[in-house]
């Protein structure tokens, strides 16, 4: 009897002659296949470790408190983002495929790095820090020219509740049946 499972798209297969768990992909057993597992996990960790790719994320958009961006590295990659077809009310969307999820790990909070799932184009090339002072700059323009506009806004005249008097009254009125009280 050939007892094998999958695993991470690895095969173990159990060997009755030695009473181990074998995974010859990575040439490794154990006689408990939670063992053979976490062999596996790690070996996936390293390759991510290995793989991940530096970055620049985004915190803070559009806020009085100006954009920041911090180091960080996508670690993972977690799928497509699919948009909705038209005319369906999809729960998965099937449309074509519009960005892609990934993990990215980055130290937003002090030096604690904290792991969170964003979109592929929310990671920024780490040359754009480049470009920062540009944002800071254009943030400074917008937040004066919101700062004047509820100056403007403010200062402009606005309609009384005693103007609205004759309409208070008709809201009052009560019409009967047959005729106008």
């Amino acid at each position: 009897m050939d007892l094998a499972t999958e695993y991470r798209g690895y095969t173990i297969r159990f060997g009755e002659n030695d009473e181990k768990w074998w995974c010859s992909d990575i040439e490794f057993s154990h006689e408990n296949l939670s063992k053979v597992r976490e062999r596996i996990d790690r070996l996936h960790l390293q390759l991510r470790k290995a793989s991940s790719v530096d970055c620049l994320v985004m915190e803070g958009s559009h806020s009085d408190a100006g954009t920041a961006f911090h180091e960080g590295k996508i670690v993972d990659y977690i799928g497509a983002v699919r948009s909705q077809r038209h005319g369906t009310f999809e729960r998965e969307y099937t449309g074509p495929v519009v960005d892609h999820k990934v993990a990215v790990v980055s130290a937003k909070r002090g030096d604690k790095a904290i792991r969170r799932t964003q979109n592929l184009s929310d990671a920024y090339a780490p040359e754009s820090a480049d470009m920062m002072p540009a944002i800071l700059e254009q943030e400074g323009i917008m937040r004066r020219a919101r700062d004047e506009i509820k100056r403007i806004k403010d200062a402009m005249p606005r309609v009384q509740f005693d103007q609205i008097g004759d309409l208070v009254k008709a809201s009052e009125h009560v019409f009967t049946e047959g005729g106008q009280n």
